[in-house]
């Protein structure tokens, strides 16, 4: 699973697994090289744990949490054990969540949030993740995700992630896009915030279709292929020597087939100049 270093190796180019495709995910594992799952759909879910036990047989298999909520002021202590059950028993190579917050010890919120970005909430979402990783005994990388309504703060996004990247040694899973949506919903350059930010620490990428609404608002839809704007995008970021894979998104409007996910798998190899 590792390098000599110890560190995780790189995987590829992969596919988040969803059971709306799971057969067609199986048909062509030859074309696959990974896949990352939902979690939390596992957790508490025995009768789903032989699901991944079979999955494993064929694929290395990346756990995207949503619970760790590592902008709360606290680590959900028992859901990180049952995190670390799982991961230890598919063997994976790293654990990723999403930089923001979605419970605290009094509420509980229907989708996660962004943090303050602040310098003080930066040393804590660095001390939650650092705490993860060290329990997790693996790498953790946090998502960027995206926001619809921005708030003046002390830094910028991109300041908010290199300052808490600082602070500890755990890997940023760079969606990109997410930032390509909140750079043209906040009118921002978003090779400028890839110029803030420590692209040498980015362990994931994430890529999914996006689409504008009539209000000419830009959302992750997960539900199309993945578009150029964001590709010429992925382009910039290029190969970093941290990164270790890369992941296609689909959440909706299921293809018939893998097809245009496979396509969108090429695609990214290429714009980082893993294939010919």
């Amino acid at each position: 699973m590792g390098t000599p270093d110890g560190e995780p190796k790189r995987l590829g180019v992969g596919l988040a697994y969803r059971s709306a495709f799971s057969e067609q995910i199986r048909q062509n594992k030859s074309a696959i090289d990974w896949l990352e799952i939902p979690l939390d759909q596992y957790v508490d879910n025995p009768y789903a744990l032989d699901e991944l036990e079979e999955l494993r047989q064929d694929f290395v298999i990346v756990p995207h949490c949503v619970g760790m909520s590592v902008g709360s002021d606290s680590v959900d202590v028992e859901y990180l054990s049952k995190v670390r059950m799982i991961s230890d028993m598919i063997e994976a190579p790293w654990v990723t969540d999403h930089l923001g917050f979605n419970h605290t010890q009094t509420f509980t919120l229907a989708d996660i949030v962004p943090v303050e970005w602040s310098s003080a909430r930066a040393r804590v979402v660095a001390e939650n993740a650092q705490k993860i990783q060290d329990e997790l005994g693996r790498p953790f990388a946090l998502e960027n995700i995206t926001y619809h309504v921005s708030f003046p703060s002390e830094l910028t996004e991109a300041e908010f992630l290199a300052e808490f990247l600082s602070n500890c040694d755990c890997g940023l899973l760079l969606d990109v896009t997410n930032l390509s949506v909140n750079a043209a919903n906040h009118g921002y350059d978003p090779r400028a915030f890839l110029d803030q930010i420590p692209v040498d620490r980015i362990i994931q990428i994430h890529l999914a279709g996006c689409a504008r609404d009539d209000e000419g608002i830009w959302h992750d839809s997960h539900d199309r292929p993945i578009p150029d704007h964001v590709l010429d995008l992925l382009q910039e970021v290029g190969s970093p020597a941290s990164l270790r894979g890369i992941l296609i998104e689909r959440d909706a409007a299921y293809p018939s087939d893998l097809s245009e996910l496979l396509d969108d798998m090429r695609h990214a190899a290429r714009a980082v100049g893993w294939s010919g």
